[in-house]
């Protein structure tokens, strides 16, 4: 089963790039990782989990995993090819950046929601020059695209952004995810992230309720499940910190950094863009 609408964790969710909002006592820091065994600390919690796979071990991974070998022949089937390239390769060439920035925006359009910022924004082709762009194609048509950045002085990577256009083939999102583990793992990237599966893993009971609930409007456990399928080699908690307030308040805070400011007027936004033509 494709991950169709529901892949696209968006630059800062990878926890490797924490971000803060607010200042003083109204201060929450988002994103920082937890290590194996580390106890989670006080006036935080856990928001998600995020997989890693060691690319040195990938060719491994896929021979112990029929269901994933088998999305890759079917994507092949269906004529998707898939090709690398260096952002500024793509920075310079008009035609092939239109084409994927029109990929990017159908696929934002697509999405239960509307655009967030904070540490959610999807900005594919900022800091372009320092990107790697993996494209799939079905008869020279760009059918999904992945945006990859480094991490960790280059030798871990995020692919902040998986953006696929409706009636991709089946298998499309698996076809991209190998060949940029491949690329990657051949020029001595270490690891590699997709980014948090946020309201995932051990978080607080509320808000794996509120996951629940939101599943109309995005699919927290469709995303998960996707990542799952892939068989990380780790999953690794991420936090959202509220030093000095109660949950509820640094949650409350977070979400208002995410939405840009007012709840509410995001929340109307929401519903203008629910009820929008796809």
């Amino acid at each position: 089963m494709d991950a169709a609408g529901i892949e696209g964790v968006t630059p800062g969710l990878g926890g490797a790039l924490a971000a803060e909002a607010g200042q003083g006592r109204h201060r929450v820091r988002f994103g920082r990782p937890l290590g194996e065994g580390e106890p989670v600390p006080p006036e935080a919690y856990v928001v998600g989990v995020q997989p890693w796979w060691e690319l040195a071990r990938w060719e491994e991974t896929l021979r112990d995993a029929p269901g994933l070998r088998s999305q890759l022949r079917r994507a092949e089937r269906h004529g998707v090819r898939v090709e690398g390239h260096a952002g500024a390769e793509i920075a310079q060439r008009p035609l092939p950046r239109r084409e994927l920035e029109q990929l990017v925006r159908g696929w934002l359009c697509a999405r239960g929601l509307p655009p967030l910022g904070f540490a959610a924004e999807v900005a594919p082709f900022r800091g372009l020059a320092h990107r790697r762009l993996f494209v799939a194609r079905v008869d020279g048509r760009a059918v999904a695209a992945a945006f990859g950045r480094p991490l960790s002085g280059g030798k871990d990577w995020l692919l902040d952004v998986l953006a696929r256009a409706p009636g991709a083939p089946n298998g499309t999102s698996e076809a991209l995810v190998d060949a940029a583990f491949r690329a990657l793992g051949r020029d001595g990237v270490h690891r590699a992230t997709l980014g948090l599966c946020p309201l995932s893993g051990p978080v607080p009971p509320e808000y794996a309720l509120v996951a629940r609930l939101s599943a109309p409007l995005y699919d927290f456990e469709g995303l998960y499940a996707f990542r799952a399928r892939l068989r990380p080699h780790a999953w690794e908690r991420v936090l959202l910190e509220h030093p000095g307030q109660s949950r509820t308040q640094g949650t409350v805070r977070a979400l208002r950094a995410f939405a840009g400011g007012s709840l509410l007027r995001y929340g109307l936004r929401a519903l203008v863009h629910a009820a929008s033509p796809r």
